[in-house]
């Protein structure tokens, strides 16, 4: 994967409301690798937006530190700051098509530019022969929130290029790997909340946010096993056993799974969790067919911490009947200064959305 002639800027990533993510590419000799890459946890560790201060705080600490370069950045803000909306867009003669998705914003969904900024991450093909009308995936976040962002990159010395979504931010990632034909089921799973994605190889077909991260898995481990709120015990176990035992007990392979004792109760505790996160997936899917019956998905990319939980791709990949697979976008890049980045190749997955943010090149740096 080549990129000639391009400048990246510092990705951050707030779309987690357990932790901040910063990551920067850059391209010697026309070949992306990571530059450099940064977490911090957020203290409030309740699953909401970061508070402005640690913003600001993270957003200083990454541009004053010698691994990244330069002061643009791109910004993913909270899943709460960015809405988007499927919006069936007809242009009328002589009506750009930028005027016709204007005017069906303030008509179908009641959102006026004076208060809005508005995007569109995926246009699909034109209609039938004089209809006009196109399918588009619409992103839209209140002025006062942009304003917000700018002020705060603005004070710790940044300058904001750019505010982007965690569905275009994860379909970029996914093509680090190449696209597949069909339409594919893409999954983020964080640390307090979830990015869903059905994706084709030229359009987003539909998008939504889900309250499910990891913690609650971790939760519950905690709350009926006694492991330590203040150890990696809860985590070790997901990474271990997650669902291995819950995807092993199949009738129809014969299989009465894993004997282990600890990966049987932590595969029973946590499938009824797993089986909201399947629930929310068969919606997105159902939608996607109320408008295209015949489609076809061509499987399940898991990424993110979620990826990190043993068998987790695995049974939502059966319970949706499509093959599945964990994904580490990281794996397919090399890194330029490996020894500023300790840690990234085994906590890889949790920069997945940070990666395709770092991506969007910027022409005009």
């Amino acid at each position: 994967m080549k990129f000639w002639n391009a400048r990246y800027p510092i990705a951050i990533d707030l779309s987690d409301g357990a932790e901040m993510c910063a990551l920067q590419l850059a391209a010697p000799r026309g070949v992306a690798v990571v530059r450099a890459a940064a977490r911090r946890d957020v203290r409030t560790g309740d699953g909401g937006a970061p508070a402005d201060g640690d913003v600001r705080d993270f957003i200083r600490d990454v541009l004053r530190s010698r691994a990244f370069r330069g002061r643009a950045v791109a910004l993913l803000p909270p899943v709460d700051a960015v809405r988007s909306y499927p919006l069936r867009v007809e242009v009328g003669k002589e009506e750009t098509f930028e005027a016709a998705l204007v005017r069906h914003a303030a008509s179908d969904l009641k959102i006026s530019v004076d208060e809005w900024s508005l995007d569109y991450a995926s246009v699909g093909p034109p209609g039938p022969a004089g209809k006009g009308t196109r399918d588009v995936l619409l992103f839209a976040a209140r002025n006062e929130d942009v304003s917000r962002y700018l002020n705060l990159v603005k004070q710790a010395g940044g300058v904001l290029e750019v505010i982007n979504s965690s569905a275009s931010a994860l379909v970029r990632a996914y093509t680090i790997s190449g696209a597949k034909p069909n339409p594919v089921l893409l999954c983020n799973v964080g640390r307090s909340g979830a990015a869903l994605v059905v994706a084709s190889c030229d359009s987003i077909l539909a998008h939504r946010n889900a309250n499910w991260g990891t913690e609650r898995l971790c939760r519950k481990l905690i709350d009926n096993l006694g492991v330590s709120r203040q150890s990696i015990d809860a985590d070790f176990l997901l990474r271990k056993h997650g669902l291995l035992h819950a995807v092993a007990v199949d009738a129809d392979s014969g299989s009465s799974g894993p004997t282990d004792d600890t990966a049987r109760t932590v595969g029973q505790l946590l499938a009824p969790l797993a089986d909201e996160l399947v629930r929310e997936l068969h919606n997105l899917v159902g939608y996607v067919r109320s408008g295209a019956p015949d489609v076809v998905m061509d499987g399940l990319f898991l990424y993110g911490r979620g990826a990190r939980v043993n068998g987790l791709a695995e049974y939502i990949a059966r319970e949706l009947n499509v093959e599945g697979r964990s994904m580490n976008p990281l794996e397919r890049l090399g890194w330029q200064h490996a020894q500023v980045i300790p840690g990234l190749a085994d906590e890889g997955t949790a920069y997945a959305l940070a990666l395709g943010l770092a991506m969007r090149r910027i022409p005009w740096l």
